[in-house]
């Protein structure tokens, strides 16, 4: 729990850029305390999600509440029903099969914003100086808020005015919503059907009300970046009998200067299984968006393949993503695309880079 104290006098401590308000902050910092107090982590599962309509932006954004494991307590909310489309992915039994660098490689691109309760030694110096410019003490041994977004291709970072805003809203109907989860389980796991949702929104009168919305699935289109004559000069290459593994993935390091949000280095591997060797290798960052960069990946495979010397007769991958990206270049090429559970080769050349990184 957090606490007041009077505020030191001289200069007050400077809160972080992007400079979310004093008053936003506060907001935050109270909203925070009565979720700590309240734990809904005790009875509400991180499955169970609502939507939010945010009344300044009218995005819908989509709650959570994690930590019934009691491994890691928060309240996270997506922005957007792709988010949620993602988000509702990492909950089944395919994802749960995955490693656990693959599993934090699809988390972290999902966009999303957290409020999570951490130790005093895991709060930086921007997150402290909040604290002292709002005369917030933390008790020792207790846990303090922890406020941070996750964009697509970044880590973990500070909000900006306009998520830090949207976080309290959806703080706000956490605290109508769980309680009556608590009483109700119903409420949010009982009458929808699949693809609904309870959402709650504010009517013209500005009152908040909520009803059972049916969410359409968003259909994801990649204009891919891809030159015919990349696809030509591949096509020139002498083809060989044998199959290549690709893979594309997030390192869990981060690149940044001082003071900026750090961007995830992303690998883009081609690896011949049979020896081990790696025929082609590639290290990108997002510059405009993760998916613009999911875009190059056949160009960038395909160049890969043309410093090989040859064209493999067949291209083996594990990621439905990435095979629907290669489907019709590959077809082009008379490459043949052979889609696997893992791929043996290739994921031991990634735990070795990952594990240097």
């Amino acid at each position: 729990m957090v606490s007041p104290k009077k505020p030191r006098s001289g200069k007050k401590a400077a809160v972080p850029a992007p400079l979310v308000p004093v008053e936003l902050w506060r907001r935050l910092y109270a909203l925070a305390a009565r979720v700590q107090e309240m734990a809904p982590w005790d009875w509400m599962e991180e499955g169970e999600t609502f939507g939010v309509r945010q009344p300044d932006s009218g995005q819908l954004d989509f709650a959570s509440v994690m930590g019934m494991a009691g491994t890691y307590r928060a309240v996270a909310i997506y922005q957007g029903e792709k988010a949620l489309v993602d988000f509702i992915q990492t909950q089944s039994h395919k994802f749960q099969d995955l490693d656990q660098m693959e599993r934090a490689d699809a988390l972290l691109s999902i966009p999303q914003i957290h409020l999570s309760f951490a130790s005093l030694r895991e709060l930086t110096k921007e997150d402290k100086a909040v604290l002292e410019a709002l005369g917030i003490s933390i008790p020792r041994g207790a846990e303090a808020p922890l406020f941070r977004c996750i964009h697509p291709g970044f880590h973990k970072w500070f909000l900006t005015p306009e998520e830090a805003s949207a976080l309290a809203v959806a703080l706000e109907q956490v605290l109508e919503i769980a309680p009556r989860q608590k009483l109700n389980h119903d409420l949010l796991c009982g009458q929808q059907r699949a693809d609904e949702f309870l959402v709650r929104f504010q009517n013209q009168s500005g009152k908040w009300t909520e009803e059972l919305q049916r969410l359409p699935i968003p259909i994801r289109r990649l204009s891919l970046d891809l030159s015919d004559a990349i696809v030509r000069a591949t096509a020139e290459l002498p083809q060989r009998k044998m199959t290549l593994e690709t893979a594309f993935f997030g390192t869990l390091s981060g690149i940044s200067e001082h003071g900026e949000r750090p961007a995830r280095p992303y690998l883009l591997l081609l690896v011949e299984p049979e020896s081990g060797m790696v025929v082609g290798m590639d290290v990108m960052q997002v510059e405009t968006s993760l998916d613009d960069l999911w875009a190059t990946l056949p160009g960038r495979i395909l160049q890969g393949i043309q410093k090989a010397g040859c064209r493999p007769a067949a291209l083996a991958v594990a990621d439905p993503k990435l095979a629907a990206l290669l489907e019709q270049p590959l077809e082009r090429l008379s490459i043949r695309l052979v889609e696997r559970n893992a791929l043996p080769a290739l994921n031991e050349v990634r735990e070795h880079l990952l594990a240097r990184a």
